[in-house]
Parts: structure tokens; C-alpha cells; sequence
């Protein structure tokens, strides 16, 4: 029941700031404008042979019909959930850290909250966050898309390539792919704010190690796949649902193989509830 209470504490904390309000609204945007810039990428294209056809002295080419909506939307939606990633990160990083630093974690020890209650109820808290973050992004990257783009059939040069029904049925799979990394993510921040002295050291050391793995990880080979932050969207984006976009798009070349779905599944929670246990214990032994 503690942790309970911890989680409806900071729901309400967090959900009745305006900073909160904004941030989804942002997260929205983004998704929005990563469908977007393929819009303007098919633009630029267009122009470039507009401008080529003039050089040369032929007629210019009519504007292409509207690109088939499916891959914009997953890119959209992948931009967004970058974002939410490091969100998720900075939100982890800045919980248990910030309280201690402000005095927040010994007032809710005085009013029943143990400090295993504080680490659990943060946990829940993610849980939370984690499909809401998941939501806004699809949404916002909808309607860019439904804007836009063409909702059908994957035709190229008039060949059908992939039905709609088909591109369909690789979407829930893909969405459902990021909520196991998505939440190692937050438990990582969470891991490291039971360490930290203040809010900033916590976001500093939660973020450099990311960041770094980001930009190491093709270096590691197989080993990258052992590591939860592999499967998570990021700057150098591997994720299932940034591959999948590549499917849509009639790209057989791209997709996760069956071991590396299962492992997109499987190595997150382990390595969460590992993240978890190492914070209560961690968090526990620190002074307030």
C-alpha cells in the first residue's frame, strides 16, 4: 500500500504541473514533424529534378502522388520515442536523486513511506509512463501522417508490392516491442538516482553511459544484443520499429530475425527487475 500511495503522489505531482502538459504536447509535435521531413525530403526530390529537367531543356515533371503513409507514420513515431526515451531517462534520473537533495524522501519516510515503498512506487510510476509515452508519439506521428500521406496498398511502378492488411499486421508487434526496453530504460535512470547525491550527478551519469553505448554499440557486434539499451529507439536508431518502417516500405533486407525479436522481448525485464532490486537495496543504505 506504501508504494501505492508513492505512485499516486507522484502521479498527482506530476500530472497537475503544467511542464507535464507541455512536454506531452511536445512529444506530439515531435512525432508529428518526424512524419513531416519525409514530406519535405519528397519535396526536395521533386525539385531537384524539377531543376534537372530545365537544365536540360525538357518539360518538368508533375509532383508524385502522395507516398504511402505507413512508412512516414513509423518514422514519425520513432522520432518521437526517441525523445521519449531520454525523457523516460531524465524523469528516472531526477525522481529518487532530486527528492533526497529537497528533503522530499525523509518527509515521506516520516508519513509512512519506506524507503522500499519510494523505489516501488516509482517503479509503478514508469509502468505508467511508459504506454502513455508510447500513445502520444503514435498519435502525433498519425496525424502528419493521415495530413500528409496516403493510407493503402504499397504499390511501386504500379506493382503491388504489400497490401495493406499486410503492413498492418506488422504495426502491433513493432509498438509492442518498445515497451520492454523503454521500461530497462527507466529502471536504469531509477538505478541510478538511488546512487546520486543530487538531481544534476544523476542526470549527468544516466545519460553519458547511454549515449556512449549509443554511439559504440555497432563496435560491440552480437554482444550489443545483451544490452537492453540495443532496443531502445535512440540518435542511432536500431529499434524494431525503426526497422520495421523499413519493412513498410516494401525493404525486405530490414526487420528483426526471430532470435533478435525474442531477445528484444526477453533481455529488458530481467535486466529491469535486476536495475530494481539493486535500487531498493542501494537506496536503502543511503542517508537522508
Amino acid at each position: 500500500m506504501g508504494a501505492l500511495r508513492v505512485l499516486h503522489a507522484e502521479a498527482r505531482r506530476l500530472f497537475h504541473r503544467r511542464a507535464a502538459w507541455f512536454t506531452g504536447m511536445a512529444l506530439c509535435a515531435v512525432a508529428f514533424l518526424g512524419t513531416w521531413s519525409n514530406r519535405l525530403a519528397a519535396s526536395a526530390r521533386h525539385g531537384a529534378m524539377v531543376r534537372q529537367a530545365l537544365i536540360d531543356g525538357r518539360e518538368a515533371p508533375p509532383p508524385p502522388p502522395p507516398e504511402n503513409a505507413y512508412g512516414p507514420w513509423l518514422d514519425g513515431w520513432a522520432a518521437g520515442a526517441t525523445v521519449a526515451t531520454l525523457l523516460l531517462l531524465v524523469l528516472a534520473a531526477r525522481s529518487l536523486a532530486g527528492d533526497v537533495e529537497s528533503g522530499l524522501a525523509r518527509q515521506a519516510l516520516v508519513r509512512g513511506a519506506s524507503r522500499a515503498h519510494q523505489v516501488l512506487g516509482r517503479a509503478l510510476l514508469g509502468l505508467g509512463l511508459v504506454p502513455a509515452f508510447v500513445v502520444l508519439t503514435g498519435l502525433g506521428s498519425f496525424v502528419g501522417a493521415a495530413v500528409f500521406f496516403a493510407f493503402g496498398d504499397l504499390r511501386i511502378d504500379g506493382a503491388l508490392v504489400l497490401t495493406e492488411a499486410e503492413m498492418r499486421g506488422d504495426l502491433p508487434l513493432a509498438v509492442l516491442s518498445l515497451l520492454p526496453p523503454l521500461f530497462a530504460a527507466w529502471c536504469f535512470g531509477l538505478f541510478v538516482s538511488s546512487i546520486a547525491r543530487t538531481g544534476v550527478t544523476a542526470l549527468v551519469a544516466t545519460l553519458l553511459p547511454f549515449l556512449a553505448f549509443d554511439l559504440f554499440k555497432e563496435a560491440l557486434g552480437e554482444f550489443r544484443t545483451y544490452v537492453f539499451a540495443s532496443f531502445t529507439p535512440s540518435l542511432i536508431d536500431k529499434s524494431n520499429l525503426r526497422e520495421t518502417a523499413g519493412v513498410v516500405r516494401g525493404f525486405f533486407d530490414k526487420g528483426y530475425g526471430e532470435d533478435l525479436l525474442r531477445a528484444n522481448f526477453v533481455v529488458p525485464l530481467p535486466q529491469a527487475l535486476l536495475l530494481i532490486a539493486l535500487a531498493l537495496v542501494l537506496h536503502a543504505r543511503r542517508p537522508l
